[in-house]
């Protein structure tokens, strides 16, 4: 999958529709080793970056050392956001950022960054929205030869299951970080939206790398095509079917949690 801002449903259905042919050919890249794999769970990842540096506009950025997946590495050293991408261990994040070896860092989700990593007593800012990688898939691998020998109706129920497990992996990760908001206020933590014209700017130079790495591969060319034509196809129908939750956040920048938790009720006529 290119790390190109596809969301959470434009990635699901791109694994179940069988037009895209996704899951065959990610399939098929593992059976030349000898393995099988299923697609076993999918979540929304990082949804929030954890820093010590301010970031509301790409500028921001400028200088900052941020340790993120290899697709950040690449956007953010390009000219809008001048900045460095560093791989480092997920053990090492946290004394890297006590250091200052890193200045800020996407790890895993909301939940997990803070309460496995407890990232928010290194850092001051937590920011939204997470543009680095919005989302990620599981596999569950088996050798080819042992799942061979299994009868065909156990490969059948292993295989529902496990293709089963993503909206519940979802749920799960998105309760678990509605929760840690309020403990990462009760904190101290400071919460950052980035401006829109951030966020655009973070999709913009995402496509504008996938579009040169196409030119490059033809290989390349042909998943990035096929993504492009899936996300035109389908997020027309998901703008339409997406409520309007609450005001806008107009405000950008630094925001308190209650408030805007208070806002978007009032939105949907809660208290």
């Amino acid at each position: 999958m290119i790390a190109a801002h596809f969301t959470q449903d434009e990635m699901i259905a791109w694994f179940y529709d069988a037009r895209t042919g996704g899951d065959e050919r990610r399939q098929a890249l593992f059976e030349k080793f000898g393995v099988k794999s299923i697609l076993r769970g999918m979540s929304v990842t990082e949804q929030e970056y954890s820093s010590n540096r301010c970031v509301i506009e790409a500028s921001d950025y400028k200088g900052l050392n941020f340790r993120g997946v290899g697709w950040t590495g690449f956007v953010l050293a390009e000219p809008e956001f001048r900045a460095s991408g560093i791989v480092i261990p997920g053990a090492d994040v946290y004394t890297s950022l006590q250091t200052g070896v890193i200045d800020a860092c996407e790890l895993s989700n909301v939940f997990s960054q803070n309460k496995t990593y407890a990232l928010h007593e290194a850092c001051k800012y937590a920011g939204f929205p997470g543009m680095h990688q919005f989302t990620q898939t599981g596999s569950m691998l088996f050798n080819m030869k042992k799942w061979n020998t299994l009868p065909a109706d156990i490969q059948e129920i292993l295989t529902k299951l496990l293709m089963g497990r993503p909206a519940r992996t979802n749920a799960n990760s998105l309760i678990n970080c509605a929760l840690m908001m309020d403990t990462l206020e009760d904190f101290g933590t400071v919460f950052v939206r980035e401006s829109p014209a951030c966020q655009r700017t973070w999709r913009d130079v995402s496509w504008r790398i996938a579009d040169g790495m196409a030119a490059r591969s033809k290989d390349f060319d042909f998943e990035w095509t096929a993504m492009k034509d899936h996300m035109a196809f389908l997020r027309p129908y998901l703008e339409i079917q997406t409520p309007y939750m609450g005001k806008k956040m107009t405000a950008i920048g630094v925001f308190n949690w209650s408030a805007w938790k208070k806002d978007v009720l009032a939105g949907i006529g809660g208290d």
